[in-house]
């Protein structure tokens, strides 16, 4: 387990444990999600696995806890992340037609943050080069939203006019005034276009 973390920051003592020692700290994570026992008792556990390596120095109760603290932070916050990656996906097979973008984008987003957490879990610290990265992904994603929005208004207000001239049209032909027609565009349509 030892060199497994890269970037700066101090490699805590289970870090640093030799890679024969992975099997039981891996057990310890296990049970601490599981929450059917004492933090103290899986340490303890742990501990007992550890005399039984060469040069493996027992973990202390607040070396543990710290670990611990951080396993529970990281694991709600990826909890969280693939709880709204399942809001999306259903969003989008209830409304096929809705707002496809901007799911795709929140997603994706969703995405680059599993990836720069799964790098922290991995006792990785996410290099300024992931980093910068992530937010340039996510500008470029909010920037293809933007012009998505601006694109959808524009084809709603070209049917707005479209529909407004047909009414006009169709109003003329009948023999409607003129202000009449203004009238209609105003309260019906909400257009106010010159008749």
């Amino acid at each position: 387990m030892a060199g497994r973390r890269k970037g700066r920051g101090r490699l805590s003592s289970i870090d640093q444990l030799p890679s024969e020692a992975a099997p039981f700290v891996v057990a310890a994570i296990k049970a601490l999600n599981d929450n059917n026992r004492t933090q103290e008792a899986i340490r303890d556990e742990l501990n007992n696995h550890l005399l039984g390596i060469e040069g493996c120095k027992p973990i202390s109760g607040s070396a543990f806890n710290r670990y611990s603290l951080n396993l529970a932070v990281q694991g709600e916050r990826m909890l969280r992340a693939r709880e709204v990656a399942s809001i999306f996906a259903e969003r989008m097979d209830e409304n096929p037609d809705g707002d496809i973008g901007l799911l795709i984008g929140e997603t994706l987003k969703t995405l680059i943050y599993d990836v720069i957490i799964d790098s922290t879990l991995e006792g990785e610290s996410p290099s300024i080069k992931m980093l910068g990265s992530a937010a340039k992904a996510v500008k470029e994603l909010e920037l293809a939203r933007g012009a998505n929005l601006r694109a959808a208004k524009l084809k709603q207000d070209n049917f707005i006019d479209d529909t407004a001239d047909k009414v006009a049209g169709i109003a003329e032909e009948q023999g409607l005034s003129g202000e009449r027609i203004a009238q209609m565009r105003r309260e019906i349509l909400g257009v106010k276009k010159a008749g």
